[in-house]
């Protein structure tokens, strides 16, 4: 999947030769979108194997809604910039002994990016773009130290940069506002994330 994403974000880059379908050439924007996050192979019994505490139970969610807001600026016919600010969702987790929780905990980040996109325009409303960028993200992780019989919470927290791209679908609703569907892949704190996100994009 990373692959094709690259490729299709190069191949989006050289081929854009019109302006963002519908809502002209050099504009700038604000937007707000809802994502779907996704956070892949989130352990959070990092010591031991799967059912490593058995008698005890672990339940766990990985996914879940967050929140996007950004600006962005469409330079002529070819690229645009975006910056923004995510609010994740935050997985968690609950350990329990039969109907008593022992540990609960969480996985909480919160992001800021830059992002380029290439644009290409499929009819008069219809585009499809591409992107790629950095995300700047800060982590807090709770997750189950020590053994069976012997456990604890523990916590770790990390502010690093993370390369991100996806690919997206948009339609121009008027000049003014456009809706984006878009896919996305990034890593935060050595998890893979994978966003689905629908945004309002509304021209200055």
């Amino acid at each position: 999947m990373k692959i094709k994403l690259y490729a299709f974000t190069l191949i989006a880059a050289i081929a854009s030769s019109n302006s963002l379908a519908g809502i002209g050439n050099d504009f700038s924007y604000v937007g707000v979108g809802a994502q779907y996050n996704e956070f892949k192979d989130l352990d959070f019994t990092p010591e031991v194997e799967d059912n490593g505490y058995a008698p005890l139970t672990l339940s766990d969610d990985t996914s879940g809604f967050g929140t996007r807001f950004f600006f962005g600026h469409h330079f002529g016919q070819y690229l645009a910039f975006e910056a923004g600010a995510t609010f994740f969702n935050s997985p968690s987790f609950a350990l329990k002994n039969d109907s008593t929780n022992l540990h609960n905990g969480k996985f909480s980040t919160f992001g800021l990016d830059l992002k380029a996109f290439a644009t290409y325009p499929l009819t008069d409303s219809q585009f499809i773009r591409a992107h790629a960028g950095a995300l700047l993200w800060d982590n807090e992780f709770e997750f189950v130290s020590g053994t069976s019989g012997d456990t604890s919470l523990g916590k770790s927290s990390n502010t690093e940069f993370s390369p991100l791209y996806g690919l997206g679908y948009g339609y121009a609703v008027n000049k003014h506002t456009a809706l984006v569907l878009e896919l996305e892949s990034t890593e935060v704190a050595d998890v893979t994330l994978e966003n689905i996100s629908l945004s309002v994009l509304v021209k200055l």
